[in-house]
């Protein structure tokens, strides 16, 4: 299957310590679907952090529950 021009995008990347340059050719499609490979671990690391916070924030609720109840 032959890929078409306008399918393929062109990444250049420069170097400052050298003068040469290097270019990459892949297909446009994955430069679009980045963002989403950029956000998934993302969004996965922000659902765990939000998970433990709201066990702690669980936790310290029955805590103190418990301690309230106590009979002294």
């Amino acid at each position: 299957m032959k890929v078409k021009p306008k399918d393929i995008s062109t990444i250049v990347i420069l170097n400052k310590n050298k003068q040469g340059t290097k270019t990459i050719q892949i297909r446009t499609r994955h430069l679009t679907s980045l963002k989403y490979y950029a956000m998934t671990p993302a969004g996965v690391l922000a659902l765990l952090v939000g998970a433990i916070v709201l066990l702690q924030k669980n936790i310290a609720h029955r805590r103190l529950k418990n301690n309230c109840c106590l009979p002294r």
